[in-house]
């Protein structure tokens, strides 16, 4: 156990870090969207998709904006991120996609190639369709959103959450840190079947009754998600 000069340190560095502080952004847009007149108050605000609730279960409706950063650097990992984040979105709420939307601001069209490589790649290997979205190229930079849609009849719902529940970390050791940045890939090289054999335990769990609660592990960190 660590003591707690070090435990002190490590809160303090973990406060100045930048993918925990980005968090705090959604505050934001928590505190607009929530004086909005006329909202359905049956959609909760603050999980990883909207629960939208129809017949007997809910459409799940989510987006991601993909770091700037990533997009110039490693523009087809950029592209094969903003599918799988917003597939891991789905299944964290228990649920299954149905397909994905793009909006892609380019300089040009050269510069656009590698993001659609890579999100075409990782449609593909979820087996989950881009139907459409927006596209420019002539953009003065480089830019990358995906919106998903998805279904789930049994919910996950960060909401669930109690004082005394068991945690459990659902993660795929089967893979390799990304060369520059601090994430773990345990996808680009591993077969789609597998890939969505392994993410439809979650539906699963809460199919059974199993678990209730869940929440994707996002760009904050193990941390950064449990906060």
């Amino acid at each position: 156990m660590p003591s707690d000069m070090a435990l002190a340190a490590i809160v303090a560095e973990l406060q100045q870090a930048s993918s925990l502080r980005q968090k705090q952004d959604i505050q934001t847009a928590a505190q607009r969207l929530g004086q909005v007149s006329g909202r359905d108050e049956a959609i909760a605000l603050g999980d990883d998709c909207a629960a939208i609730p129809q017949g007997d279960g809910y459409l799940l409706l989510a987006a991601e904006g993909i770091w700037p950063q990533l997009i110039e650097t490693d523009p087809w990992f950029a592209g094969w991120c903003a599918v799988m984040v917003n597939v891991s979105d789905i299944y964290a709420m228990g649920g299954y996609p149905l397909a994905v939307v793009d909006a892609l601001w380019s300089q040009d069209a050269v510069r656009a190639a590698p993001l659609w490589d890579g999100m075409i790649a990782a449609a593909d290997t979820y087996a989950v369709p881009i139907v459409g979205g927006h596209s420019n190229h002539h953009s003065p930079y480089n830019a990358l959103a995906v919106s998903i849609l998805g279904r789930a009849k049994a919910l996950l719902s960060s909401f669930k959450a109690q004082p005394d529940d068991h945690l459990l970390l659902a993660v795929d050791l089967d893979g390799q840190p990304h060369p520059k940045y601090p994430f773990w890939d345990a996808a680009t090289q591993k077969d789609g079947a597998t890939q969505r054999a392994n993410l439809a335990l979650l539906p699963t769990l809460a199919k059974r009754g199993w678990c209730d609660a869940a929440k994707d592990v996002s760009m904050g960190g193990v941390i950064g998600t449990l906060l």
